[in-house]
């Protein structure tokens, strides 16, 4: 009798303890993405045979929050266009080349 009289109580204690849990893991993702420096998100390797190509659109404009792998901006070469995506989660400070540009693999 004295178990299920407290199994309520503790039921709850564990939903809120859970539901702690994971507000703060999700404050803490937020810090520690916070914290990470500037990173420059570079002109991907495309194929063997192609060094450069042509800046042809940014996706995302400086101020924009954008997540890890989201497109970021579109090279078009002779053979393929290729889709520049953003090594990690942030905000764009800054786009380092125009649209039309020559842009190099590495760059």
């Amino acid at each position: 009798m004295w178990s299920r009289s407290l199994a309520p109580i503790c039921r709850r204690q564990l939903a809120t303890a859970l539901a702690t849990s994971q507000r703060h893991a999700a404050l803490r993702a937020q810090f520690h993405t916070s914290l990470r420096l500037d990173e420059t998100v570079k002109v991907p390797q495309m194929a063997e045979s192609i060094s450069e190509g042509t800046l042809k659109s940014w996706t995302k404009k400086v101020g924009d929050r954008v997540e890890q792998d989201e497109e970021v901006a579109t090279i078009e070469t002779d053979k393929i266009d290729v889709s520049v995506n953003s090594p990690q989660a942030g905000v764009i400070t800054e786009l380092l080349a125009k649209e039309e540009d020559t842009v190099t693999v590495g760059q």
